[in-house]
């Protein structure tokens, strides 16, 4: 190392490395930078050419934001020369050292990048996206690089388990119970591998195939500040409609407008809320995108208005893939506005344009870097928006990209299996992250995306943020529209839920995949992306009765919830058998009631980042106990704690209670009282039955509430009171707070258009205070339809036996 020079009052820091290979000579430049008090970016890379940098994720805005108060001696990093290392330590012990890379584990080349950092954790969680019961990381290989596969169980061990989205970010516990985190910016193939070493230290190699060394570093605090700082980087997650918290619908294989039409009069029938109805690919003619089999589906627009006359809303799927017909709208409007993604020149085809095979037979893919892409977008979305149904949001799928060749399709079908290949006999990269060949069910790597320069943006570059930039470009359609944008997308990268939202895949019906979801959930929540849930009675294969019964009971807490399944399964809508639509009614009505709850804390979330479903260690930091089962329970927001059903023929569960004041949402029955001292809490079991959800309200907590018993949409909601439920702590108060906007507008975090209450109860008196945004109280009281509050004070056990003084406490406000 050498050129060592330190700038920005002590907060940036520049230098030279110099490598020595058997080919030549290399210098590379070494950029260290405080961008706040949390966060420091390692960034190396060539300092005489040019490597691949993925753009835009963490924008230069981002990148040199330099705020806060800290200089490099406070936050504690340092270089040193011999051996090339670079060190962070605990602000209050610089000789705790937690994150060192030391240059003898720096390995820098063309094809090759890998990253040696030990670590000083006792435990590691994230990296994704992967499906598997424990939130945990174990110690073993995890593969990074977007993926259409039917939900391979995550073990860390090669091949792949990789999945859909690509999701480069890990969070760390430390000795002392703060926690850290890391954020690998890089779209190349990537195995991420943990070893453990012992209780509090670990080896993380990070080995790319492509890229730059671009690190960003977080410590040190409570998890839920660690990811609010990472939201920080890659953006807070975008503000959904109201209505998108409803109960949805969807299954692939509603092969006509009259199943359609079964599927809504099935629900009003049950008496069960329906807000979303949801259609695959069986509309489009031929499996064409922007097209409609108008034999199956005479009268959509008809249909899809009175969908909306009963505030119903709509949602199609749109598939990434473009058929190669020129009597096709979307391919010939593509070809005019060259939109499509080119092949590297010289290659031996017959179009310029990419050759792939999905749905429609042989595709081309839109190539979302283009200038004129969005434009292309736009029209087409305009085209399915007026000519064929009026839809609400956007569902975006085998959009990592899917290809059912591998590499380029030939004109008979067949693959052309160019490069990046890993065989027996020889391995064309030195390294195959996942141990597979990457091109399986992907475009060919040599394609080439738009650029102003030459040369980088191929998709062996470009391959994970493929879902991503697809996502950005209808996002902006909505927006244009005016319109809070509602899009569910199968891949994902990091700082997508900037764009969209996700669902968990293709998912099976097996009692382990309700606790991969609650697993999925925690993660895709610190991914910025906390507008996820699984398909509720899984898609792939035949669900009982009993499994889907159990998985309404816990969809009634995810956030977002809908009901999808495969063609050829057997049906699982919740009204098709009197005992799951007892269970799912009670489950709706419930989440239902609790909607405004859960949209505050999405509204929080995008104002502020951060999550709001979550294991209960993000609660409770100094409780050991709170770490283990993590699936078990959860908690929504930081009031709610929800212990769902995991397993078949269970008629009660234990569930760990942390030490605080507990009472039943259900009943208002205090569960367990506060102790003082107490480093930790107890287990309780609990009863199981079908109809009552175990849901604990926190002592301390005030949260709204509404009445949905005659409530069939979220519309109807808007013609009931908030009220709010109250839940002591051993101090007899409580606090909480409620967020209001107009529930549609495009800008409300951005220009304060919302009303932040909060709420605190003290010597028997409730107090209600405006605290943040620009909507004014009468505006909140107009939106409420302008009736009282009203309060439900769960009192302490021993004062419920004076009934007369309980009646007094439901007082109106």
């Amino acid at each position: 190392v050498d050129k060592i020079k330190v700038t920005d009052q002590l907060r940036r820091l520049t230098a030279t490395i110099g490598a020595s290979t058997d080919a030549s000579e290399r210098s590379y430049d070494v950029k260290a930078t405080l961008l706040n008090d949390y966060v420091l970016n390692l960034n190396i890379k060539y300092k005489d050419r040019k490597a691949w940098e993925v753009p835009d994720i963490v924008d230069e805005e981002r990148r040199n934001l330099t705020k806060g108060t800290k200089t490099f001696g406070e936050y504690l990093f340092g270089i040193s020369k011999d051996p090339t290392s670079f060190i962070i330590s605990k602000p209050s012990d610089p000789e705790d050292t937690i994150f060192t890379v030391r240059g003898t584990e720096l390995t820098f080349d063309d094809n090759y990048i890998k990253v040696k950092a030990l670590l000083r954790a006792k435990s590691v969680y994230g990296i994704g996206e992967r499906v598997g019961s424990d939130f945990e990381l174990q110690g073993g290989a995890y593969t990074l690089f977007s993926r259409d596969e039917v939900s391979p169980l995550e073990d860390g061990k090669h091949p792949g388990k990789n999945l859909y989205g690509v999701h480069p970010f890990y969070m760390f516990r430390m000795a002392d119970g703060s926690f850290g985190g890391v954020f690998v910016l890089n779209s190349n193939a990537m195995d991420i591998i943990v070893s453990v070493f012992n209780e509090e230290n670990y080896e993380i190699n990070h080995v790319a195939v492509g890229g730059i060394v671009d690190m960003f570093v977080i410590q040190s605090g409570p998890p839920k500040l660690i990811i609010q700082q990472y939201h920080e980087l890659i953006g807070r997650p975008h503000l959904l409609p109201y209505w998108a918290f409803g109960n949805q619908q969807a299954r692939y294989g509603y092969s006509t407008q009259k199943k359609l039409e079964s599927v809504v009069a099935g629900y009003e029938g049950a008496k069960i809320p329906l807000d979303v109805m949801w259609i695959d690919i069986d509309y489009m003619d031929s499996l064409t995108p922007f097209t409609l089999d108008r034999k199956r589906y005479p009268a959509m627009q008809e249909f899809v208005g009175a969908l909306h006359s009963k505030n119903i809303r709509f949602v199609p799927i749109v598939e990434a893939a473009v058929p190669v017909k020129r009597d096709n709208e979307a391919y010939s409007k593509g070809l005019e506005m060259r939109v499509f993604l080119r092949n590297k020149e010289g290659t031996q085809s017959k179009y310029d344009h990419v050759l792939g095979m999905v749905w429609p037979g042989y595709s081309t893919f839109v190539d979302f870097l283009h200038p004129n892409s969005t434009n292309y977008w736009t029209k087409m979305l305009n085209y399915l928006h007026t000519e064929i149904f009026p839809f609400d949001g956007i569902w975006l799928d085998m959009n990592e990209v899917t290809n059912f060749c591998d590499g380029e399709c030939s004109l008979d079908g067949s693959s052309r299996k160019q490069l990046y290949v890993l065989d027996d006999d020889s391995v064309l990269l030195p390294y195959v992250p996942g141990h597979r060949y990457l091109q399986r069910k992907s475009l060919p790597f040599t394609a080439q995306h738009y650029s102003k320069e030459a040369g980088n943006f191929t998709e062996y570059n470009m391959h994970s943020l493929y879902g991503h930039y697809q996502m950005k470009a209808t996002n902006q359609y909505f927006a244009d529209k005016k319109q809070r944008p509602f899009i569910i997308s199968r891949s994902t990268f990091a700082g997508s839920g900037r764009f969209g939202s996700h669902w968990l895949g293709d998912n099976k019906s097996q009692w382990p995949f309700l606790a991969h979801s609650i697993v999925g959930i925690y993660n895709f929540q610190m991914f910025g992306i906390p507008f996820t849930g699984a398909d509720v009675c899984g898609f792939a294969g035949d669900s009982s009765i009993e499994l889907c019964q159990r998985w309404y009971q816990l969809a009634a807490f995810y956030p977002f919830c809908r009901n999808h399944n495969d063609m050829n399964t057997t049906d699982q809508e919740p009204y098709i058998n009197k005992n799951l639509v007892s269970t799912a009614k009670s489950a709706l009505k419930l989440r239902y009631s609790l909607i405004r709850y859960l949209y505050t804390l999405h509204l929080d979330v995008a104002i502020n980042g951060g999550v709001y479903f979550m294991p209960l260690f993000f609660e409770f930091v100094n409780d050991p106990e709170a770490f283990k089962r993590t699936q078990h329970s959860f908690m929504v927001g930081s009031a709610l704690k929800v212990t769902p059903v995991l397993a078949q023929d269970v008629s009660q569960v234990t569930s760990y209670f942390p030490n605080s004041n507990w009472y039943s949402l259900d009943t208002g029955k205090k569960v367990m009282e506060y102790k003082k001292n107490a480093k930790s809490g107890k287990n309780i079991t609990l009863p199981a039955d079908f109809i009552t959800i175990n849901v604990h309200i926190r002592g301390g907590s005030i949260i709204p509430t509404q009445n949905s018993e005659a409530v069939m949409t979220t519309a109807d909601l808007k013609k009931q009171r908030t009220d709010f439920i109250i839940a002591l702590d051993h101090s007899n108060r409580a606090e909480g707070f409620v967020l209001f906007d107009d529930e549609v507008s495009i800008n409300t975090v951005a220009n304060n258009d919302y009303a932040r209450i909060h709420l605190s109860y003290a010597n028997t008196k409730i107090a209600f205070a405006r605290t943040r945004g620009a909507v004014s109280y009468t505006h909140l009281r107009a939106h409420e339809t302008g009736r009282n509050l009203v309060c439900r004070l769960l009192l302490e056990k021993k004062k419920k036996k004076k009934k007369k003084k309980q009646k007094k406490n439901n007082k109106k406000i």
